[in-house]
């Protein structure tokens, strides 16, 4: 397959009834991540667009990611077109709107969208779609600017910070709909940007409710003592507040342990067990071995771990700035600040408080029914993307 080049032309007198969409991203590829992608969340977008025919600009895929590239290809049809190599002299943003011009000249798509990497990527769709005609849909899955600060990509109020702050603004101004994981982003986007007010909608793609379902006795435990976080091993994600707060319970609580899931090396350090990266199908056998998930980031859009993690009925602690617009305190899930202090106090909480834990855990797999069924959020995701 060579960078750069169109993967399937379309066949000469086709017809474009249908709607043609052109997906731009992902530019890099993660071992593990990129499996997962292709095995649940590429399939859970595009199973909900029927018969349009499907486009994806992406980087020049790794040898890995290759049979991930034919999976799609084979099992949904798309199309695929690479960026090819950069030339030095060209910033990659500038790069990656130049490539998808000329692929969207050839192909002439009806929609513009994306999966991953809004900020990155909102500008130019947005200055690509209103060149040719066609209707952009920004997808948003976190505050990605606030991210790369909390990871030390760049100081706050640095010139790459304030430029990848006015190109965010310039995304949401150009999109013609913005599409969000949850409640509290559409807030957040819509005080961040007035061009966004009335563009802004939650569509989440929710969770396969056969494979991931509560174990027989998750309402009815007498103690939990086995925690769980599932996630990368970055700073946005606060999982080294998790540790220190592991840390401060291990003295007095050793019965407590706290699993880790994600790209950590295995092994085992006091009450912390680290398991590495769980592949996605063995997610729902890795819950029922839990009594509850901590999620303590700094930032995050909606996470599926939370989802997943409710409907197999455990009580979950996240962070209370991220979620207190999707869940009550206490009635819903334990909200709590991002100290160490705090994520340890919402652990003993669980432990010395079963009838909580259980309580919780019962509104978890209500919750996870209501709303967060893949196929209802399949339906939502086809109306807000192809619909005007």
């Amino acid at each position: 397959m060579e960078s750069g080049r169109l993967l399937c032309w379309p066949e000469d007198g086709e017809t474009h009834d249908k709607p043609k969409i052109l997906y731009v991203g992902p530019v890099g590829y993660r071992e593990g991540v990129w499996d997962t992608r292709v095995k649940y969340i590429f399939p859970d977008l595009l199973h909900a667009l029927g018969d349009a025919e499907i486009h994806m600009l992406a980087g020049d895929p790794p040898d890995f990611a290759q049979p991930g590239i034919e999976r799609l290809a084979r099992e949904f049809g798309v199309k695929w077109h690479f960026l090819g190599p950069k030339p030095k002299s060209v910033r990659r943003m500038d790069h990656v709107t130049a490539r998808m011009l000329a692929v969207a000249y050839d192909i002439r798509p009806t929609h513009i969208t994306n999966v991953f990497a809004s900020n990155l990527f909102g500008s130019g769709m947005g200055a690509v779609g209103k060149r040719l005609g066609a209707r952009v849909v920004l997808r948003i899955a976190g505050d990605e600017v606030t991210s790369r600060v909390a990871i030390d990509s760049y100081a706050p109020g640095s010139a790459r910070h304030l430029a990848d702050l006015r190109q965010e603004v310039t995304g949401y101004q150009l999109a013609d709909r913005i599409l969000v994981m949850s409640e509290n982003e559409r807030r957040r986007v819509e005080s961040f940007s007035p061009a966004a007010i009335g563009k802004v909608h939650v569509a989440q793609r929710g969770v396969d409710l056969t494979r991931f379902r509560p174990a027989p006795d998750s309402d009815s435990r007498p103690a939990r003592v086995s925690f769980g976080y599932v996630g990368r091993k970055s700073l946005e994600k606060g999982y080294d507040l998790l540790e220190q707060a592991a840390a401060g319970l291990a003295g007095e609580h050793p019965e407590i342990l706290l699993h880790m899931a994600g790209t950590f090396e295995p092994g085992r350090a006091g009450n912390l067990c680290y398991h590495g990266f769980v592949q996605a199908e063995d997610l729902p056998a890795f819950y029922r071995g839990l009594d509850a998930l901590v999620l303590c980031s700094r930032n995050e859009g909606f996470p599926t771990v939370v989802m997943e993690a409710m409907a197999c009925g455990l009580p979950c602690i996240l962070s209370r700035h991220i979620f207190e617009g999707d869940f009550t305190d206490g009635e819903d899930a334990l909200l709590i600040e991002l100290h160490p202090h705090a994520i340890a106090q919402a652990i003993l909480r669980l432990h010395d408080d079963p009838e909580l834990a259980n309580r919780l855990a019962r509104r978890g797999v209500e919750i996870a029914r209501n709303r967060f069924d893949q196929r209802e959020g399949r339906k939502t995701y086809r109306r807000l993307l192809l619909q005007a």
